[in-house]
């Protein structure tokens, strides 16, 4: 009998190759089919899409917004006070120092000219009403005239204001809204007291008075006279001024002239001065005891003080008031004619 070549040792190391094959392809089959079902259920965030910027439209400009003087009123808190409000075409009329002002005893008494551009009309305004008008015409030549003028104002009394203008060539003279008289040229000098009045005036190279004082109910005139000064009146019509010849000083009372340093003395007087005025543009005031100071310059349109600006204009007039301790000014802010009164500490 032919022997097998087969032992039974072989036979099973075959089978046992055949089985370990078998075992590694399903578990390589189980791995594929596992990790298939992982991804089925597998979680990816998505690429985050950027938000869109937030467009912000700019807003328009608040009515409320804040002005230099609201600014450094909120600071020092000056009282400010608006005493009149100009038309769009009108301006304050500023020749000469007309605008005048009770800047310590009344805030509310002033009296000022108003010029209407548009229709060239000059108007008297007096505690805020228009009170008296002059148009401007235009003369034969060409230019304009009837010039208007303040020159007198005492916030002490009511009514207590002067004005003159030109009409055909002469000088009217208003006195607290009545025409007096007419003269050759508008008043300098002027003293006022219980409706009688003297002033002083410049005509052909020399200067005369006027006065309704004394016997002259109806006006009188003086003069010629190089130089006059100091004129004064009573309110009972008592009048006296200072005049000059050459280098010598005169007296005149009641209408005689050369009369006794004595005799002029004795009469009271009654001149109203409650105003700073600087031709320059430029007002300095000082406090009391000189810690505090207050500047303004018509080129710079603002006050300083101590060392700190305020308002938007600079000073049309300004005084320091020792019993209110504070430093009082006017000024012109758009259409609208002001007083400050700031407090120092």
């Amino acid at each position: 009998m032919k022997k097998n070549n087969y032992s039974f040792s072989s036979v099973q190391k075959d089978y046992d190759r055949k089985f370990r094959k078998k075992i590694i392809l399903n578990i390589l089959l189980y791995c594929i089919i596992f990790c298939s079902s992982l991804g089925l259920y597998a979680q990816v965030d998505p690429v985050p899409t950027p938000k869109p910027k937030p467009t912000h439209t700019p807003k328009a400009p608040s009515s409320s917004k804040k002005t230099i003087e609201q600014i450094h009123g909120q600071l020092n808190n000056p009282k400010r006070t608006v005493l009149f409000a100009l038309a769009p075409h009108e301006v304050l009329y500023y020749d000469e120092n007309e605008y005048f002002a009770s800047l310590r005893l009344d805030q509310k008494r002033f009296i000022c000219i108003v010029e209407d551009t548009l229709n060239k009309i000059h108007t008297i305004v007096y505690n805020g009403k228009r009170i008296h008008t002059v148009k401007m015409s235009k003369s034969r030549y060409g230019f304009y005239q009837n010039t208007i003028n303040l020159f007198y104002f005492d916030p002490r009394v009511e009514n207590a204001y002067g004005f003159s203008y030109d009409l055909a060539g002469r000088t009217f003279i208003n006195i607290a809204g009545k025409t007096i008289h007419h003269v050759n040229n508008h008043p300098e000098i002027c003293s006022f007291n219980n409706g009688k009045i003297i002033f002083s005036y410049y005509y052909n190279g020399n200067y005369y008075i006027y006065t309704n004082g004394y016997v002259y109910l109806d006006g009188k005139i003086f003069g010629a006279y190089k130089q006059v000064y100091n004129l004064k009146i009573t309110e009972t019509g008592v009048y006296g001024f200072e005049y000059w010849i050459g280098n010598e000083r005169y007296f005149h009372v009641n209408g005689k002239d050369n009369v006794s340093f004595s005799d002029f003395v004795n009469i009271p007087d009654n001149s109203y001065d409650d105003l700073f005025f600087d031709d320059s543009g430029v007002l300095e005031l000082s406090s009391s005891d000189n810690k505090h100071k207050f500047f303004s310059n018509y080129e710079y349109e603002y006050v300083v003080i101590d060392g700190q600006m305020f308002g938007i204009s600079p000073a049309l007039q300004a005084i320091y008031d020792i019993e209110k301790n504070a430093f009082i000014w006017s000024t012109m802010e758009k259409k609208e004619l002001v007083v400050y009164e700031y407090k120092l500490r």
